[in-house]
């Protein structure tokens, strides 16, 4: 971390003034006496982040003092200081030529993906996949902006929004950078007139992030941590939910993505129900939806794969789901259900789905209870992931799984677990077991089964346990 402070003297050097930067570090104090007067002798202004040493020339004029102070991430201090101080050359900042550079690529780009017909869904839509597609995250060679963003795919989340943003403006779409004085940078875009969040780099593919966690959220849903701003960073507020309309997507037929299928539309609870308090968050295909308090229905975006070689199926997974929604449910033609096997998307001859409706599945049976580790049980640093599978036997047809994914924190001895089960399926014998191949690295065995029968004489079967031995 890197701390910027206003210092309250002036010095005076061949009739300029300067301001100074304090920086704390671990460096020895008359090490820093030292450096900091002979840069001031060499006219130099001077940061340290956690990594490197770097030294700025001061240019001619004044340079006036800052009343703000900010903390910010090492790998981001140079965006920090170009935001107090635009005139300031920082690694952020571009050459002409890679300016020039930048400009040319992202005319490039927008003129190969973007017709002047495509709404502005559409166009953002098939930047945003651009961005998070082709790049990979990291500074390159130190250096983090639109330039090493777009002509050479490599950049943090400067050159991720930054490049973005610049794909907008050449596209006629308007977008607004958000540059977070705590650190990280997104965008914010425009569609008919109303404003939504997008953070690229948190849909970067390469890094392992579901494409469509953070698209086009509203400022409840796009709150964080991270993307908390302090009462005086202004920019433009964005209350409503996007909605996606027949009128957004009348293009999308004609610009079919080759290694995905395009799945849209909106997830509503059941019976009118609304979410509580706290709200909803599901992960539909993997992406992060968030479904506000006091409301029924929430816009997704998600994909598969069009070289997935099982059948095809949509499905969201609920954090924390109440005893009258089931925690895992697949999309069906004749209404949602907890079993894969029974998942059924509508025939799109590999065509996007757009507009489709997604109700969540109503708690049916279910099997809950507990995972454990012995008392003097060891977690690992990062913890540990568990599947806890439920697998159904019937004479004359195929066994059936159910399962779900549990996560056992440094913290924690004991997480609990619950599996829906189709109606349709309790007649068939199960078996309840624990799978962790990982676990063995730490001494216990990588499989184990429940501490009792699982047999559906009644739809709520509770208090199972599963112990890592």
């Amino acid at each position: 971390m890197l701390s910027l402070y206003k210092l309250s003297s002036m010095h005076s050097i061949n009739s300029k003034q300067h301001t100074l930067f304090n920086c704390k570090t671990n460096f020895p104090a008359t090490y820093l006496h030292k450096s900091i007067l002979r840069m001031l002798a060499m006219h130099y202004l001077f940061y340290i982040s956690l990594f490197s040493i770097s030294f700025y020339a001061i240019t001619s004029g004044t340079m006036d003092t800052y009343a703000q102070e900010t903390t910010v991430e090492a790998g981001e201090s140079e965006s920090r200081l170009r935001q107090y101080r635009p005139d300031l050359k920082t690694r952020t900042t571009m050459t002409e030529i890679q300016k020039k550079e930048a400009e040319k690529k992202a005319e490039e780009i927008v003129s190969k993906l973007i017709k002047p017909e495509y709404t502005e869904f559409e166009k953002i839509l098939l930047l945003h996949e651009y961005i998070t597609e082709t790049m990979t995250y990291g500074k390159l060679n130190g250096e983090t902006n639109s330039y090493t963003a777009l002509v050479h795919q490599q950049s943090d989340c400067v050159g991720f929004a930054r490049g973005f943003g610049l794909l907008l403006d050449k596209a006629n779409i308007r977008n607004t950078v958000i540059s977070r004085k705590k650190g990280h940078l997104w965008n914010q875009v425009t569609i008919r007139g109303k404003c939504y969040h997008i953070d690229t780099t948190w849909g970067n593919i390469k890094s392992k992030w579901n494409q469509f966690s953070w698209f086009l959220l509203n400022d409840k849903q796009n709150q964080n941590e991270f993307h908390t701003l302090d009462s005086n960073e202004k920019y433009p507020s964005c209350p409503d939910a996007f909605e996606l309309t027949k009128d957004d997507i009348v293009n999308l037929s004609k610009i079919r993505s080759s290694s995905k299928i395009r799945i849209a539309g909106k997830l509503t609870l059941p019976d009118g129900m609304k979410a509580p308090a706290e709200g909803y968050i599901f992960y539909v295909n993997g992406a992060r939806v968030v479904m506000l308090p006091d409301t029924d229905s929430v816009f997704f975006i998600t994909s598969i794969p069009r070289t997935q070689k099982e059948r095809p199926t949509l499905s969201y997974r609920l954090m924390n789901p109440p005893s009258n929604l089931a925690a895992t449910g697949y999309y069906a033609i004749k209404g949602s259900t907890p079993s894969k096997k029974y998942a059924e998307l509508p025939d799109s001859s590999g065509n996007d789905i757009m507009n489709l409706q997604f109700v969540v599945a109503k708690a049916g049976a279910f099997v809950s209870g507990t995972v454990s580790l012995p008392e003097t049980g060891i977690i690992p640093e990062n913890g540990l992931n568990i599947t806890v599978q439920l697998d159904g036997y019937q004479a004359g047809q195929e066994k059936i799984t159910y399962y779900q994914r549990v996560h056992l924190t440094k913290q924690q001895k004991e997480v609990p677990f619950r599996i829906d089960v189709d109606d349709r399926d309790l007649t068939r014998n199960f078996k309840l077991y624990y799978w962790a191949p990982a676990a063995e690295k730490y001494g216990y065995k990588k499989s184990g089964n429940s501490d009792k029968p699982v047999r559906f004489e009644q739809k709520e079967l509770k208090d199972y346990r599963l112990k890592l031995e």
